[in-house]
């Protein structure tokens, strides 16, 4: 499993690093945009004010009309399988989540270079689900939303690839993954970074 959970890393970050920026030709489907932002508005409260009860039948609910508009092959574009991926990265299992990933990398190869992201951290939490240590370091958890000290990223297999992959995949460095670490540790909102990952690495 382990074995396959890599090559499977190396597809995508092979696929993100030979795409070109490539317009979209197909429509998008616009329900998709619809069920996402449902899914975000869901997640604005602040961490340790959703309620989970609520949240997670209606999350189910998203992803039973996405499982449908695929099946009636209704997700076309790169954006409609990035769009189905972020619906699907907030399942319960991890089979979800690895179903997350695979429409990240499928939006990857429609052209769609903003998923880029979203394999990465796609796969660092299918990675977690399945017991084994997050690779790029999009994950951060804490058993306590009340202990800020709890916050982690452990497992975490931060020395298994550089961070010139982190980058061409629009993940944080090591240094700033840490400084956000830090950051929720000390209950500190973070701040969002004036230079993000993707505007200092170019499509290659």
């Amino acid at each position: 499993m382990w074995r396959l959970v890599l090559l499977a890393a190396a597809v995508l970050i092979a696929t993100s690093c030979a795409l070109k920026n490539a317009s979209e030709t197909s429509t998008d489907n616009p329900e998709l945009l619809k069920i996402l932002e449902a899914d975000q508005k869901d997640r604005e409260p602040q961490i340790g004010q959703i309620d989970w009860a609520q949240v997670g039948p209606r999350d189910a609910t998203r992803r039973d009309r996405v499982k449908q508009l695929l099946g009636a092959g209704s997700v076309r574009s790169g954006k409609d399988f990035q769009r189905a991926a972020l619906v699907f990265q907030h399942g319960d299992s991890s089979d979800d989540i690895l179903v997350a990933h695979i429409l990240a990398v499928t939006a990857l190869g429609k052209g769609n270079l903003d998923a880029r992201r979203m394999s990465a951290n796609s796969l660092d939490r299918y990675l977690n689900r399945i017991g084994q240590p997050q690779v790029f370091g999009t994950q951060y958890s804490t058993p306590d939303t009340k202990d800020v000290r709890k916050w982690t990223m452990d497992p975490y297999h931060s020395a298994l690839i550089g961070d010139s992959l982190r980058e061409a995949n629009c993940v944080e460095s090591l240094v700033a993954q840490q400084e956000l670490l830090r950051s929720l540790r000390n209950g500190v909102e973070p701040k969002e970074p004036k230079k993000k990952p993707c505007e200092t690495a170019a499509a290659r």
